[in-house]
């Protein structure tokens, strides 16, 4: 289990945990959350996708994935995201694996 939080703007976003920073790719247009990811984490430097539904990307409940391998995913779980948006009500993100203390 792991808390994070996120911010987007036109698409571009990042997310903040345990004082890293990861930056994102949506179809979000703007919003931000705090998230609730459960599940098999991603080892540090792996990039990671989500599929979500609900009221933009910063409201609703996703599915993360990542660490591909030749049997599918090594890494998975659910996503809470609590916040407010504005986007689609079907999201895909893209999280780079690359952690700063500060993305620019």
């Amino acid at each position: 289990m792991s808390f994070s939080y996120s911010l987007s703007l036109l698409g571009n976003g990042k997310s903040i945990s345990d004082g890293g920073c990861q930056k994102t790719r949506s179809l979000d247009l703007v919003g931000g959350s705090l998230d609730l990811q459960i599940g098999s984490l991603l080892p540090s430097g792996m990039d990671s996708g989500e599929m979500s539904l609900g009221l933009g990307r910063h409201l609703g409940l996703g599915f993360f994935y990542g660490n591909p391998d030749l049997w599918g995913y090594q890494s998975g779980g659910i996503v809470f995201h609590f916040g407010l948006g504005l986007g689609l009500p079907i999201n895909f993100t893209h999280t780079n694996g690359e952690t700063s203390k500060c993305c620019q």
